[in-house]
């Protein structure tokens, strides 16, 4: 009888096994509670828990798409208010910028004064700026066949290496060849979990 109350003593002096866990939870589902006193510490036991938890991503998923369809509902209203006022605005821009430019024109001596060829005023500048010159490629297909025929080192095109993920991917499951600068990445069995909206779940 001694030698088992003694193991009893040991037993009792071992300090507590921890938990048994499965990861760490996300920093952001940290402090998240549910309804019924669900929270942190909750854990799914049976069958029954986890196609309630089930139950409960579907309910989240669909308030989830819910609240996203009022946001764009919201989003709408404010975005069809926000385009008439600033196309009103845009109106306004326009239709005074067309009476300066017309009496610019007309009163062009008033505006150039001397060797200047802007004016100041309160609230803005009134001038000219010289714009155009230059090249305009108007045959793409004529000016790329002429580059062609360019030396690269004259620098009129530029030759651009870019990877092709695909073929880089095609070219590895056929020959296995891994090139300079890229590395295997690891298969790995990943958790799928498809939980049944509320009126789909019925239909099952």
């Amino acid at each position: 009888m001694g030698n088992v109350l003694d193991i009893i003593a040991v037993a009792e002096s071992l300090p507590p096994a921890p938990p048994l866990r499965t990861g760490t939870l996300p920093a952001e589902l940290v402090g998240y509670e549910d309804e019924g006193g669900v929270t942190e510490g909750w854990r799914i036991e049976n069958p029954s828990s986890a196609d309630w938890a089930l139950q409960r991503i579907a309910e989240c998923e669909a308030e989830a798409e819910e609240i996203e369809r009022q946001a764009r509902a919201a989003i709408a209203r404010v975005t069809e208010r926000a385009e008439a006022l600033k196309a009103k605005a845009t109106r306004g821009a326009g239709f005074f910028r067309f009476k300066i430019a017309e009496y610019a024109e007309t009163h062009r001596s008033e505006v150039m004064t001397g060797k200047r060829k802007s004016r100041d005023y309160l609230h803005g500048r009134i001038g000219w700026r010289k714009k155009g010159g230059g090249l305009e490629v108007v045959d793409k297909a004529a000016l790329v066949a002429w580059l062609a025929m360019q030396p690269v080192e004259s620098g009129l095109y530029r030759v651009e290496l870019a990877p092709e993920k695909r073929a880089l991917n095609d070219l590895f499951k056929r020959t296995g060849k891994i090139p300079p600068g890229t590395e295997q990445k690891p298969e790995y069995d990943d958790l799928h979990i498809e939980a049944l909206a509320p009126e789909r779940a019925l239909e099952e």
